[in-house]
């Protein structure tokens, strides 16, 4: 569910962008930094983010429930 929201992020970016450059820019490759490239950065945010929902779902099923 994370990636998808990082894929809808830079699809966006990378559609604005091309908006803003211009028919011209339809066949050039992005150049480096352009908005919507992938970064370094975006697996560990990726991992961050799965390894918080793992341990906040494993945390909850560890829990006893409370019966009324």
């Amino acid at each position: 569910m994370a990636q998808t929201g990082l894929i809808r992020y830079r699809s966006t970016r990378i559609r604005f962008y091309l908006l803003k450059a211009g028919l011209q820019a339809d066949d050039e490759p992005l150049p480096p930094g352009a908005p919507g490239l992938a970064r370094r950065s975006d697996f560990w945010i990726m991992l961050v983010i799965a390894v918080a929902v793992f341990a906040i779902i494993l945390y909850a099923s560890t829990r006893p429930g409370h019966c009324g």
